[in-house]
């Protein structure tokens, strides 16, 4: 697959092969094979489609449902504003590229075309608020990043690593809805005559007032996590598929077979990542890797894997990759190589 000019967040969005490749690659794998490829061959453009992947899954899950003519006349008129604003701004970005970090220009770049989106997702969707004046607002957090957030109704969110938080500054009259992509951690003022829901892909949540968790990263389970109070959480497209949490009490959402299961959880645990600490409870390969992949911003590739089951049992605390990574390689046994945000590990021979 041979791909010309995909060299900002512009290109990729107008891309239907990359638009396609997000919205059904599990489904065509043809089509996500030549992703892969073309993304081993470009290593230098993994931010840049993480942020155009995170940002078209926004788009797919909005405050209020699209249809697909709807997403593609707003995706159409984003394109169109981020044009416009290309070419009256230009000695403003210069201003703003000498006071920025150039390793954060690339965040902060598709962070203010998410909010340009938010904005014209209001105007196209007519979204109805106690103000004409409210705005849709998008808060995303780079690899690492922990943020508060304080909602119009006094509630609010720990935002946590690599999530996006999107919610009305003026919440309406009958709800408080937001929807999420990643983890957060709620702490919601009581309102009986407004239900506060939080929206993550397949899975609502309901409440009145109270303080919760919610884990919902794009392709991995849901999991929501009840401290206090008592929340509903309901498969979205199936309202009869529910349950009710009392405190310390975890429902998880499989998404292969869209079931609830309700377990008993840590608190400790479950909420560690809002003093940025990364607990490994029990961890298989591919939590290690997920976890590692949303703190650091890194891609991991496993060469082998050991025979024998690999379990991890560790703790970090702002602590850097290369010091975290030596530590797990020293407890599993494995060598490791890391080239920019590519990391290769190879598990050594259990002769060794």
């Amino acid at each position: 697959m041979k791909k010309k000019n995909l060299s900002n967040l512009t290109d990729f969005l107008s891309d239907d092969s990359f638009v396609n490749w997000v919205r059904y690659g599990n489904e065509n794998t043809a089509i996500a094979e030549e992703w892969d490829i073309w993304l081993e061959q470009n290593p230098d453009k993994q931010v840049l489609v993480s942020e155009a992947k995170n940002y078209l899954t926004l788009l797919n899950s909005p405050v209020k449902p699209m249809d697909v003519s709807s997403k593609e006349l707003l995706r159409s008129k984003i394109l169109g504003q981020i044009g416009q604003n290309r070419s009256t701004s230009s000695s403003d970005d210069k201003n703003i590229r000498s006071m920025i970090p150039w390793n954060k220009m690339v965040w902060y770049a598709a962070a203010s075309v998410v909010i340009i989106a938010s904005v014209l997702a209001l105007r196209v969707l007519n979204v109805d608020t106690d103000s004409s004046n409210a705005s849709l607002i998008v808060q995303s957090n780079a690899a690492g990043d922990v943020t508060k957030i304080s909602l119009s109704d006094g509630s609010e969110v720990l935002l946590s690593t690599s999530s996006t938080l999107q919610y009305l500054d003026n919440f309406d009259k009958t709800k408080r809805e937001v929807t999420l992509i990643g983890e957060a951690f709620f702490n919601v003022v009581p309102d009986p005559n407004r239900p506060f829901i939080v929206s993550s892909g397949e899975v609502l949540t309901e409440v009145l007032g109270t303080k919760f968790n919610v884990k919902a990263y794009v392709g991995e389970d849901i999991e929501v996590s009840l401290t206090e109070g008592k929340v509903k959480v309901i498969e979205n497209d199936n309202s009869d598929n529910q349950l009710v949490l009392s405190p310390s009490e975890r429902a998880i959402f499989a998404k292969h077979s869209s079931t609830f299961e309700k377990t008993p959880f840590e608190e400790e645990y479950a909420t560690a990542w809002m003093d940025r600490k990364i607990v490994f409870r029990e961890a298989d390969l591919n939590v290690i890797k997920s976890q590692l992949e949303k703190w650091y911003d890194v891609e991991i590739n496993y060469l082998n894997q050991p025979s024998s089951e690999t379990r991890l049992n560790a703790e970090f605390v702002k602590e850097p990759f290369d010091k975290v990574l030596k530590t797990i390689g020293s407890t599993l046994g494995f060598d490791f190589e890391v080239e920019g945000k590519r990391v290769e590990i190879d598990f050594l021979s259990e002769e060794n």
